[in-house]
């Protein structure tokens, strides 16, 4: 095998495994986030109600920490719509 082959390898595995990490990441989020939404709806709250109330506690959270939310918020869109084209490929 040559040298180059040897870092395309490389390379590729550590792409592989920051992707798993990723997914792992994604499926603890998801579950809490579901978590959280199931809560507000158990307290009779329409799923579209429990998300705004999630993402009005976030900006709660945000504040109580002096932590700009407006860049992230921008930045995760950007992520979001780079992942619903790669999963569209």
């Amino acid at each position: 095998m040559g040298r180059q082959t040897e870092i395309d390898l490389r390379r590729q595995r550590r792409k592989d495994c920051r992707e798993i990490a990723m997914q792992i990441s994604r499926s603890d989020t998801m579950y809490l986030l579901e978590k959280a939404i199931s809560g507000y709806e158990s307290k009779g709250a329409a799923a579209e109600l429990a998300v705004r109330q999630l993402l009005t506690d976030l900006r709660h959270y945000r504040d109580g920490r002096d932590i700009d939310i407006e860049d992230p918020l921008e930045d995760s869109l950007e992520a979001f719509l780079e992942e619903c084209d790669s999963s569209e490929e």
